[in-house]
């Protein structure tokens, strides 16, 4: 139970963080050195190797809540004058 208190810690500090950030470039480190390595690695020995990738998925998907997100959503469709 604890284990999956410390990943959720980690998802939604990610999640937070890289909505503040804009993209999960800066979340990444400070959240994996803050929360994911001590915690999940250290404390509770998970893998290095799954959390750090976990972390960077999570934080990659956030990044679709940020207003960088609308790069993704909106330019494709100007060229093509596509509707919204």
């Amino acid at each position: 139970m604890r284990v999956l208190i410390g990943v959720f810690l980690v998802s939604a500090g990610m999640f937070l963080f890289t909505a503040l950030m804009g993209n999960a470039f800066a979340a990444f480190p400070i959240m994996t050195a803050a929360i994911g390595w001590p915690v999940l690695v250290q404390i509770f020995a998970g893998n290095p190797a799954a959390v750090c990738a976990i972390g960077m998925l999570f934080g990659f998907c956030s990044t679709h809540v940020t207003p960088l997100a609308a790069n993704f959503n909106l330019v494709p469709s100007a060229p093509l004058e596509m509707k919204d």
